[in-house]
């Protein structure tokens, strides 16, 4: 498995995602310790979503609310 560490840019906390979703890069992650959601930053935005779920349809990234208290 691959995966990336990234620093939270609210929080300052390391944690660690999934290399491949770091890789598509347009897809937000939500940090482990504050739930800040964020664009993971120096991402080669070299892979799709499609790809990464090896999925034949087109996939819709849903974007939940920014509040963590009602996602």
């Amino acid at each position: 498995m691959y995966i990336k560490e990234l620093r939270c840019p609210e929080c300052e906390r390391r944690f660690v995602v999934d290399g491949a979703l770091w890789e598509i890069g347009t897809v937000r992650v939500r940090c482990t310790a504050c739930a800040h959601l964020f664009l993971p930053p120096g991402s080669p935005h070299s892979r799709s979503v499609e790809h990464v779920a090896n999925a034949s349809v087109p996939i819709a990234i849903w974007e939940p609310d920014e509040s963590p208290e009602t996602a």
